[in-house]
């Protein structure tokens, strides 16, 4: 019925338009209707043709469904000023992030410099060791060859 209809749309707060044409919706579902869209300022079109409600209901609707419309456009530009403030704040959090991005490629660009320098520290390192293995390798060769002569 019209009454279950409106008693569920009085919180809806997205509905713009609204067919109930060829319902056989009756005088109490106009009374119901007048006192949904009251609360409901979102609500600018409904499509009653074909029922049965009184006139005066009906007239109550359109008023109410001009008073909507009004509303609506008077809070357009409220909406807007808030959609402005929404995007200048992501817009801040944008310039924030870009920031964060150019410190962390310094970072990274500074961390890869002392790992390049510590990775030539390590192969002068290994090539040093490398050079003293061979020296001792060396030494310890000659020694076993003089105390085999020795022994020998």
């Amino acid at each position: 019925s019209g009454v279950a209809i409106a008693t569920s749309l009085a919180d809806n707060t997205v509905l713009e338009t609204l067919h109930l044409r060829d319902n056989g919706l009756r005088e109490e579902s106009g009374r119901a209707l007048v006192d949904m869209l009251r609360k409901h300022t979102v609500l600018t079109t409904v499509s009653l043709e074909l029922n049965s409600i009184d006139f005066r209901f009906l007239r109550q609707v359109a008023q109410t469904l001009e008073r909507n419309a009004r509303i609506r456009e008077k809070a357009k530009p409220e909406g807007y000023r808030r959609r402005i403030g929404e995007l200048e704040s992501c817009q801040r959090e944008v310039l924030v992030l870009e920031e964060a991005l150019r410190r962390n490629d310094v970072r990274k660009m500074e961390a890869e410099i002392r790992q390049e320098a510590v990775l030539r520290e390590l192969s002068g390192t290994r090539e040093e060791e490398g050079a003293r293995t061979k020296a001792m390798e060396e030494r310890l060769e000659a020694l076993r060859s003089e105390r085999s002569e020795v022994d020998g």
